[in-house]
């Protein structure tokens, strides 16, 4: 671990009609050593909350078909079923596209760090 420490300076402008005083503020920098498998296990766990609404919206399309198929429902509330299941569905493949799409992009982040092409956005 390197840590780097500096003092603030305060530099009085010179040769300016107008007084203006620059501060440099310290900064400090922290740098850890990482294994590449510790770096695996951080990327891991840093899915995208994508994945866990496919998951919520999937179990509900398959809850509200398991209704639909197993009971003897008024017209209205089969429409309202129908519905729920339908938008489900429709709401997961959308969280499950862009979830997958998430996963690949922060898999393609770890590689690109792992090879040295370490990039400025996140």
């Amino acid at each position: 671990m390197a840590e780097i420490h500096q003092e603030a300076q305060v530099v009085p402008s010179t040769g300016s009609t107008q007084s203006c005083t620059v501060e440099i503020i310290p900064r400090r920098l922290k740098m850890h050593n990482v294994s590449e498998s510790e770096l695996d296990a951080l990327a891991s766990g840093s899915t995208s909350i994508n994945l866990t609404f496919f998951g919520i919206c999937l179990g509900a399309a398959i809850s509200f078909g398991i209704v639909l198929r197993t009971t003897t429902l008024e017209p209205l509330s089969k429409a309202v079923f129908e519905a729920l299941f339908f938008s489900s569905l429709v709401m997961g493949a959308y969280f499950g596209v862009f979830g997958v799409k998430d996963y690949r992009a922060s898999k393609k982040r770890l590689s690109d760090i792992k090879g040295g092409r370490i990039l400025n956005s996140a």
